[in-house]
């Protein structure tokens, strides 16, 4: 589910023809976020949105119909400083959430162990990273993911996937995939 500013869909579009998961674009977050989940058609849901300080009252909305939140954020001053809204929205609705260091340049370590230690002191931090490589930005410019164009990425979005599924209480099989039935009618953003 995307109520972003239409990346995914620019992706897809230069991916072609998706294998597996749906991009569903939605008119009532509220309203059709229930009707997929009641019609069980779907095992899960993933709400993308964009920033808290762009849209506050999408996210906000996103949230609301959440069983739990991811919330990426890079390591930089302006990013983490926002964070103390998606905080405050997230125990609002009281759904567990925990921040995602993404982009991360890894020979920044000062930078990143001030980021960690403020996002701290709102929430949980994921242990995963995601780094900061061309080879991400490439591959969506040719509608590719990470690991699709370099395999050693296949371990920064396996490490996200277990912690999004502990964050979230999703059964997967042995191959990481969402069991079926495992989170009947769950959404998660």
């Amino acid at each position: 589910m995307n109520a972003d500013q239409g990346n995914i869909q620019q992706w897809v579009a230069v991916r072609g023809e998706l294998f597996g998961p749906a991009i569903i674009e939605v008119e009532n977050l509220t309203k059709d976020v229930q009707v997929l989940a009641d019609g069980g058609e779907y095992d899960l849901l993933l709400i993308d949105t964009p920033p808290v300080i762009d849209e506050a009252s999408i996210v906000e909305a996103a949230v609301a119909v959440s069983d739990a939140v991811v919330i990426p954020v890079r390591p930089s001053i302006l990013d983490v400083g926002a964070m103390p809204a998606m905080a405050e929205i997230c125990a609002e609705h009281r759904k567990p959430f925990s921040f995602l260091l993404c982009d991360v340049t890894t020979s920044w370590t000062a930078l990143n162990a001030r980021s960690v230690a403020a996002l701290t002191e709102l929430g949980p931090v994921m242990a995963a990273r995601i780094s900061h490589r061309m080879q991400y930005v490439n591959a969506l410019t040719i509608g590719r993911t990470g690991p699709e164009l370099a395999k050693e990425f296949e371990h920064e979005v396996s490490a996200l996937w277990s912690e999004v599924c502990r964050l979230a209480d999703i059964k997967t099989a042995p191959d990481g995939a969402v069991s079926p039935g495992s989170k009947k009618g769950r959404r998660h953003g």
